[in-house]
């Protein structure tokens, strides 16, 4: 495989974990508050929440796309799309 089709495998992993690892964080947030949130604090806490959980996703989608195959790699990226829908299903089910 070329280098090009490598790096493009790589680089969708690495966006379908940034996703999935938002998603998580932003289903994280919203089950994980207690209380009844307004203003200023519900603001925060969800693009916050995503932040977190973007940049893990974004270390564990570098870290696994270090010695996958291009066709693993693909296989990968589209599992974790398919992992960032239903999570964002579900989480709207859930509102």
């Amino acid at each position: 495989m070329s280098q090009l089709q490598r790096i493009t495998a790589n680089l969708a992993l690495v966006v379908a974990c940034v996703l999935f690892g938002a998603a998580i964080a932003l289903m994280a947030v919203s089950l994980f508050s207690t209380e009844p949130v307004h203003g200023w604090s519900r603001v925060v806490d969800n693009p916050g929440g995503m932040l977190v959980g973007g940049l893990m996703g974004c270390i564990a989608g570098i870290y696994l796309a270090r010695d996958l195959s291009v066709t693993a790699l693909w296989w990968s990226s589209a599992v974790a799309i398919v992992l960032t829908a239903g999570t964002l299903w579900s989480l709207a089910l859930a509102t």
